[in-house]
């Protein structure tokens, strides 16, 4: 009862969607070799990552995360540890996965679920006459005595604190809770905003761009050699990454996906210096350069998948699957009529291969799961474990069974920020999803065509 009262939908679905695309633990190695691991192993309470958009810090918040250096370095004060997590997430919108309460009520779910022989001892908060299920200070209190009554104590990492959609403040003064209670050491992470600055710039620190140019060196290499370049080559070109990348990582990720592609349509080197140096140094620039390359026959497809990712006013808007999105899309498509033009489109196994042909570089693409009847299909939470059973079964007249499915999000926070009142999107819609306001014509046919989904 009590881990059922404290499980979301969501609560671990923004550190599942970190894409391994955004580099391999090796590439965050260095993490070692600075003030982190000192404050690990110190007496310290919080500790802040900060860095520039794109520049990495949920990746290595995903790494200590799992890493076992992270333990191994806690281990050494002579206590046992636990490590729970919580990340921010701006695709969750206002919904519990991106709010001050999802936090507490995750980081308790994990201490529950880590720790069970305290259960008892805080039923009495989550369970007595006097408790209010929202109240963050009930939260609060069960966490603080959930730690006090137990012989381990609790690293909680925190990320995303810039995602989150409510007041900055607000969230700072429920953090501050942990500051300082006995037991309780909590790592954040967010960008250098200057409320986060102000606030947090007084408790040990690191900025991420000024550790990358190594971890951004190993990704370009590596990449580069999957794509079969001469060993005497890449350096010429992993070297002009590193320099116009200036730390960020998400910079260096699209440019070098950009070389790779390049290379494998045969381009010389001496052309891919070129292209680098064509490329703008901002990451929205990068962005509009990606949209501006693409085939005027795809542009279409881009512009109503990226339309529909963008809608935040559905609540599984971060769990849409490639499945749902083509069957909308096969909607829309149908409903335009001739005056869509574009490929031919089916609904079938070959979807998640052309959205990656289509938005790859915008898209992050997990697996996860739908349940199926004859009558409905709904995505579900891959953040879950998926207990329904593969194969098909009846039940009357109705026939139920699981999926797998593949998730897709947008793969960045400044990625929407650029989407949204992007003119070159906007000038793209048909003239008849323009005059009748896109956002209300796509949840239309979300609740028609997506509610009742035949299989």
């Amino acid at each position: 009862m009590l881990i059922k009262s404290l499980y979301f939908q969501g609560m671990q679905t923004r550190k599942q969607q970190i894409s391994a695309r955004a580099g391999s633990p090796k590439h965050v190695e260095w993490v070692w070799d600075t003030t982190f691991k000192t404050w690990l192993e110190g007496p310290g309470s919080f500790y802040w990552i900060t860095g520039l958009p794109g520049s990495g810090k949920s990746t290595l918040m995903r790494h200590i995360c799992e890493s076992r250096g992270t333990l191994d370095a806690l281990q050494r004060s002579g206590h046992k540890w636990v490590a729970p997590h919580f990340f921010f997430d701006f695709r969750a919108g206002e919904s519990m996965a991106n709010s001050s309460e999802g936090m507490l009520r995750s980081l308790l779910y994990q201490l529950v679920n880590r720790l069970p022989h305290v259960a008892d001892r805080i039923d009495h908060i989550l369970f007595g006459d006097t408790f209010e299920h929202n109240s963050l200070q009930s939260c609060m209190d069960a966490i603080c005595e959930a730690v006090t009554s137990s012989s381990e104590m609790v690293c909680a990492f925190v990320d995303g604190l810039d995602e989150f959609q409510g007041e900055a403040l607000h969230l700072l003064d429920v953090i501050h809770s942990l500051e300082d209670r006995a037991g309780i050491k909590v790592r954040l992470a967010s960008r250098p905003y200057s409320i986060f600055k102000r606030d947090l710039s007084r408790f040990p620190h690191l900025a991420m761009q000024n550790h990358n140019e190594e971890s951004i060196r190993l990704y370009a290499a590596s990449k580069m050699g999957a794509s079969r370049l001469q060993a005497s080559l890449p350096e010429r070109l992993v070297d002009g990454i590193c320099e116009k990348a200036r730390g960020v990582f998400l910079w260096a990720r699209l440019a070098t996906d950009e070389l790779s592609r390049n290379c494998l349509a045969g381009k010389s080197v001496e052309e891919m210096e070129a292209c680098l140096g064509q490329m703008p140094a901002e990451v929205k620039d990068m962005y509009q350069r990606i949209l501006d390359q693409l085939p005027p026959v795809l542009e279409l497809e881009a512009v109503m998948l990226l339309y529909m990712l963008l809608d935040d006013t559905r609540s599984d808007t971060v769990n849409m699957s490639v499945r749902k999105l083509y069957v909308a899309f096969k909607a829309v498509i149908s409903r335009l009529g001739p005056r869509a033009s574009i490929l031919p489109i089916e609904v079938d196994a070959n979807n998640d291969a052309r959205i990656l042909a289509v938005l790859g570089d915008f898209l992050d693409m997990t697996e996860g799961s739908e349940l199926m009847t004859d009558h409905h299909l709904v995505t579900t939470d891959p953040s879950v474990p998926n207990t329904a059973p593969l194969l098909m079964f009846e039940e009357g007249n109705v026939c139920f069974g699981r999926s797998k499915t593949s998730i897709v999000s947008l793969t960045h926070e400044t990625l929407r920020s650029f989407l949204i009142g992007n003119v070159w999107l906007a000038n793209r819609l048909p003239p008849v999803v323009r005059e009748t306001d896109y956002f209300s014509f796509w949840p239309d046919l979300y609740k028609k065509e997506l509610t009742l989904v035949k299989t």
